[in-house]
Parts: structure tokens; C-alpha cells; sequence
């Protein structure tokens, strides 16, 4: 028992490893939501990296208890 509480204890969890690298983000396309009058929040992204790469994204709606039967459909982009 002692010997796999000291190999857990062997990596400090809290360390700053990359300190010396520096952050750095680009954004290449911005896919949004075709509505602009609602604004819905994703609840699943999935992605295929095929020939024709495509990116496939579900929304939920906050307040689907009051929706009427117009339920949106997941929408897909090709990338």
C-alpha cells in the first residue's frame, strides 16, 4: 500500500509545468447558431475528420418546457 501512495505522491498536481511557454490562440472560423433572434446553448459538439470533414452540433433550449411543437434540429457544417 505504501509503495502506490508514494507513486501518486510522485507528480506535484499543482506544479506550473509550461510557466516558460507563452499562450497563444488562433481563431480560424466562428460557426454560430443560424438564428439570431434565440440564442441556444450546445449540448453536444461532434466532429468527423473524413475526406469531407464536417462538424455536427446539437442545441438544447433553456426553457423547452414552454416551447410549442417547433422543435430545431442539430445543424452540420463542412469544414
Amino acid at each position: 500500500m505504501e509503495k502506490a501512495v508514494m507513486q501518486n505522491a510522485g507528480v506535484n498536481l499543482y506544479e506550473n509545468y509550461f510557466e516558460s511557454c507563452a499562450d497563444s490562440a488562433n481563431v480560424l472560423q466562428c460557426y454560430r447558431y443560424p438564428s439570431s433572434e434565440v440564442m441556444c446553448p450546445a449540448s453536444k459538439v461532434s466532429f468527423s475528420i473524413e475526406s469531407n470533414p464536417k462538424i455536427a452540433v446539437a442545441y438544447s433550449h433553456c426553457k423547452y418546457q414552454l416551447r410549442e411543437g417547433n422543435v430545431t434540429c442539430p445543424f452540420m457544417w463542412d469544414i
